[in-house]
């Protein structure tokens, strides 16, 4: 019975630290989004896609992402390597979504060592469509660092601080 009452609260105390967010996104008719977020390479890709979307969303940065940019892309469009032989896709893919940035990249999953949570490992690069020319590169991935729970809530911390140093650096301001 003792038992029973140690997991109980233990349960509750866990129930009780869960964050929940809630972003309203504005409808901005005289701010379209100059950015777009293409399917990332790697393991985690589709999921990173869409919680980085999350992740700008909260910081009034609108960004389309999403079914419609994979029905025009696809998943494997090469333009994350940031070659010259990609700047040509790249200016067809901004005009076609009707944006000016791309942000490109890989998110996947990291094997921890022994009997660590595996990690996530992602780099965005900021790519104007224009000129295919990369405005800012972000990475993050730990080799020490172990999720506290899981992969996704690695990823989920791997996409608030990416974004967050695309704000803090300034690049925000290309892309609003």
């Amino acid at each position: 019975m003792k038992h029973l009452l140690v997991a109980a609260s233990l349960l509750a105390g866990v129930q009780a630290c869960a964050q929940t967010r809630s972003i309203v996104i504005p409808e901005r008719p005289d701010a379209p989004a100059r950015l777009a977020i293409v399917p990332l390479k790697g393991d985690l890709g589709p999921e990173a896609m869409t919680v980085i979307s999350g992740e700008l969303a909260a910081r009034g940065i609108p960004a389309r992402e999403g079914p419609s940019v994979i029905s025009l892309i696809g998943y494997e469009a090469n333009i994350t390597d940031g070659s010259p032989a990609s700047a040509g896709p790249l200016r067809e893919y901004g005009g076609d979504l009707g944006v000016d940035f791309i942000l490109a990249g890989t998110a996947e999953r990291v094997v921890g060592p022994l009997f660590a949570y595996d990690r996530a490992k992602m780099t965005l690069r900021l790519i104007d469509a224009r000129t295919g020319e990369t405005r800012w590169i972000g990475s993050y991935g730990d080799t020490v660092w172990a999720a506290a729970l899981n992969t996704q809530t690695d990823l989920a911390r791997a996409a608030e601080h990416l974004v967050k140093a695309l704000d803090d650096s300034g690049a925000d301001d290309l892309i609003r």
